[in-house]
């Protein structure tokens, strides 16, 4: 008992760290396959990998916000980057953008605003070594993602040095994450007195949040159904060791539901979803996933970013139903839509509009078992089996049934008196 307790305490803490562990994808190189399957690339170990092409090669790396492994098995998305060869992918690296910039020096050019490549951003992507130019790719579009590497390796072909074209991820929801943890330290070092002053949240006149009850919006598109009780933005204030949350109830101003798809003439490979309100417009990115439907993030009037800790999926047969979806910014401020219901309508047949459209089944975002319970049960579970095992074999000892053969010699006993 005293293992297993043990056990389950360090599988509690392994449980804490969240490593940056993003996908690579490089364009131009074979590196080999990775030792492990099931550990990660070192940081060191991708450096030591790319050293040998730093001299001959262009290197140009895209960081694309929470891309994921699960991105890459979309058959339709990065036509580009599929037909390059040779290309090397790591499903798991770790810190990938630390080993880059300890190889030389990286210069990011600001002057991105969708795939197609400008006379201005190509003066700033010369033919020269020993500079890494990385492009900071702010959003989800993956197949804008590809038309753009594909546009610059046709601007690098010119060039009589090869290029090397590194496609990966920042983590910024590690970040979110490691503030939340420095804050809760912080806390728990506070006497008691700030630590009950550090709780204490403000709401701004005029918005009643949490104290009457509210119905729920519906607003309709012929591609979507939305249902929301209320969206609450909580802006995280700080003075001195304090902290306060001003929240505020973000009106919604239209009933009418407006959308934006990837790919006009196909549903399924994304979309955005925007609602009006007081401070413009909250828009919901939804992509498809390995055949379900992810929400990658939330927008706030198009220049603030609300990153959610886990990335919530639905399958494309049932709709999205949550009590609080809530997504989180890297500087504390938080946006939640309660009571949120959200359904895609993927027929042709069937019409958001249609006041007799039933929604599909609920999808809840409810978790009931996490990965690090998932590890002490398989644990425990491998444990009680040895154990019972031993149990079972010590039961089994008792008394001899087998007899003497006659041929064989006399069984000579020695007795110590």
């Amino acid at each position: 008992m005293l293992l297993i307790w043990i056990l389950l305490v360090n599988y509690a803490f392994a449980g804490v760290y969240i490593p940056n562990t993003p996908p690579v994808l490089i364009l131009g190189t074979d590196l080999g396959p990775s030792k492990s399957i099931f550990q990660p690339v070192r940081s060191a170990e991708f450096g030591q990998l790319l050293k040998p092409l730093w001299n001959d090669h262009i290197f140009m790396v895209y960081m694309a916000p929470e891309l994921t492994s699960k991105d890459f098995n979309c058959k339709d998305c990065y036509p580009f980057a599929r037909q390059v060869l040779p290309r090397t992918y790591y499903s798991q690296v770790q810190n990938p953008l630390k080993a880059l910039e300890k190889m030389g020096k990286m210069k990011w050019p600001d002057k991105r605003n969708s795939s197609t490549l400008t006379k201005e951003l190509e003066e700033e992507i010369p033919c020269s070594l020993s500079v890494i130019n990385a492009f900071n790719l702010t959003d989800r579009q993956l197949d804008q993602h590809d038309t753009f590497m594909y546009n610059i390796s046709k601007h690098l072909s010119k060039c009589s040095h090869k290029s090397l074209h590194i496609y990966t991820s920042y983590n910024e929801l590690e970040r979110v994450l490691k503030r939340r943890r420095w804050r809760r330290a912080e806390f728990k070092l506070l006497p008691p007195g700030d630590q009950m002053r550090e709780i204490v949240t403000t709401v701004r006149e005029g918005s009643r949040h949490g104290k009457e009850k509210q119905n729920l919006t519906i607003l309709r598109n012929e591609l979507a159904v939305v249902g929301v009780e209320k969206i609450v933005l909580a802006l995280e204030m700080h003075f001195g060791t304090l902290t306060y949350y001003e929240r505020s109830v973000l009106n919604i101003h239209d009933a009418a539901l407006s959308m934006a798809m990837i790919d006009m003439a196909n549903v399924l490979k994304g979309m955005t979803i925007m609602i009006k309100i007081d401070l413009g417009y909250l828009t919901i990115t939804v992509l498809p996933c390995d055949g379900n439907w992810a929400i990658s993030r939330l927008t706030l009037n198009g220049n603030t970013s609300f990153f959610l800790p886990n990335m919530p999926y639905f399958g494309e047969k049932f709709s999205f139903c949550c009590n609080s979806l809530t997504g989180h910014t890297d500087n504390g401020s938080r946006l939640s839509l309660y009571s949120f219901h959200l359904d895609i309508v993927t027929n042709d047949s069937e019409s958001g509009i249609d006041p007799n459209y039933k929604a599909k089944p609920c999808w809840s975002c409810d978790q009931y078992v996490t990965p690090q319970i998932l590890q002490c049960l398989f644990t425990v579970s491998i444990l009680v089996s040895i154990l019972a095992i031993g149990v079972a074999m010590i039961w089994d000892i008792g008394r001899t049934q087998r007899m003497q053969n006659a041929n064989h010699p006399d069984i000579n006993i020695k007795t110590i008196s």
